[in-house]
């Protein structure tokens, strides 16, 4: 493991959150005693089942949700609402199409009421570490869907937050963009040095990124296991080819696969 995750502090601790929410068919209960930390540095995976709440649990996590019962804390102090040193990455990029490249890096500046011209340059830094240099003064129509999402990146980067909160952010590209995606953030991951708390229901993609992965039941989400993924950094798509790759993805198969087991007895 790389010298940024030696001697580690816990960023941020969950204990025995439980969330449920109302619906026309009464109260349903999505998230059940989940409880697990995440370290200064760490790339945490979680996995589960379609439906079974892992969007719901990192929006918990944002403080965008409220939750029934147990205890967030980042960096020892309890979370009850949006945090301003988390940043979150959805699935679609959400990217103003009236604001160029730059302008839409700076808008959450520019929404905290922080002076613009002071990240100007943190913002051009930023497009040079996503491969994105000179596309300052593009807009997001004239962008590919990885390029957007890159553009995504950089706005969640661009005022410095500890802890990235990731939503599925690659979902909507095709297999080979997403594989190139999973590289440039793992390069973005080691450079920034930030810890990502990142949602996936892509097996193969949660064994090639994380340090561990938390796989979850089916809803009401409960932990089924806590994996480590001992694979040497940096990866690369050599990591793919690796025994020991094909141990982790067999096993969070076989996780899952009695999910999907039970989902359909049920």
């Amino acid at each position: 493991m790389e010298a940024q995750n030696a001697n580690r502090d816990k960023l941020i601790v969950l204990k025995n959150i439980r969330k449920s929410y109302e619906s026309k068919e009464g109260s349903i209960l999505a998230i059940e005693d989940i409880t697990f930390e995440v370290e200064e540095g760490d790339f945490v995976v979680i996995v589960g089942p379609s439906g079974c709440g892992k969007s719901t649990l990192l929006k918990v996590v944002a403080g965008l949700l409220s939750f029934d019962r147990g205890s967030i804390k980042f960096r020892g102090k309890e979370i009850s609402g949006p945090v301003r040193d988390i940043g979150m990455i959805f699935q679609e990029p959400a990217l103003l199409r009236w604001k160029t490249v730059i302008g839409n890096i700076l808008a959450p500046i520019e929404l905290m009421g922080m002076n613009k011209k002071e990240y100007e340059q943190k913002a051009k830094e930023l497009l040079k570490l996503t491969n994105l240099g000179g596309f300052e003064n593009k807009y997001p129509s004239e962008l590919s869907g990885g390029m957007q999402q890159r553009v995504s990146i950089c706005r969640s980067l661009v005022y410095d937050p500890s802890l990235l909160l990731m939503d599925e952010p690659f979902g909507a590209l095709d297999a080979m963009t997403r594989e190139k995606m999973n590289l440039e953030l793992l390069e973005i991951w080691r450079e920034s040095k930030k810890t990502i708390l990142f949602v996936t229901h892509s097996i193969p993609e949660a064994a090639f990124m994380a340090d561990s992965v938390v796989a979850l039941t089916d809803r009401p989400s409960r932990i089924n296991e806590k994996i480590t993924i001992d694979l040497e950094r940096p990866r690369t798509l050599t990591t793919k080819t690796e025994n020991k790759y094909d141990e982790y993805t067999e096993k969070l198969y076989q996780l899952m696969r009695g999910e999907f087991e039970t989902e359909v007895a049920g």
